[in-house]
């Protein structure tokens, strides 16, 4: 392995010793486990936008964030700074505002993250 690579692993390794758990719900909808007395397996079933760290996406190869957030121009110009952000592939992720982050991008993403949940309550607002 070259050293880029390690250090690239490194980053992505880091990410795993923070606590995400704040951000899975970027619509601050109170989640069912609250409301109905029940334990949330998905935030996806339950919740319009997310923020998910997972162990290994095939589109990026490795550790990643999966992000579902609305396609607003404020919260798209966020992610605009964070390095290696792409769309989600496939025939039914491929759809406005699913996106996908290396997770060794994480100090960005997280110092992005309470922008955009503000922007994203903002837009859920709108539309309720």
């Amino acid at each position: 392995m070259k050293n880029s690579e390690i250090d690239r692993q490194k980053a992505a390794d880091a990410a795993f010793f923070e606590d995400w758990s704040e951000w899975k719900n970027l619509d601050d909808l109170p989640s069912p486990d609250k409301r109905a007395g029940y334990h949330v397996q998905s935030p996806r079933l339950h919740n319009l936008y997310w923020c998910l760290l997972r162990r290994h996406s095939a589109a990026i190869g490795g550790p990643a964030f999966e992000l579902r957030i609305p396609e607003n121009h404020g919260v798209l110009t966020l992610l605009r700074d964070i390095p290696g952000i792409k769309q989600l592939p496939g025939r039914y992720y491929r759809q406005p505002g699913n996106y996908l982050v290396p997770a060794e991008h994480w100090q960005k993403l997280r110092a992005a993250l309470p922008q955009i949940k503000r922007l994203v309550i903002q837009h859920r607002s709108k539309y309720r």
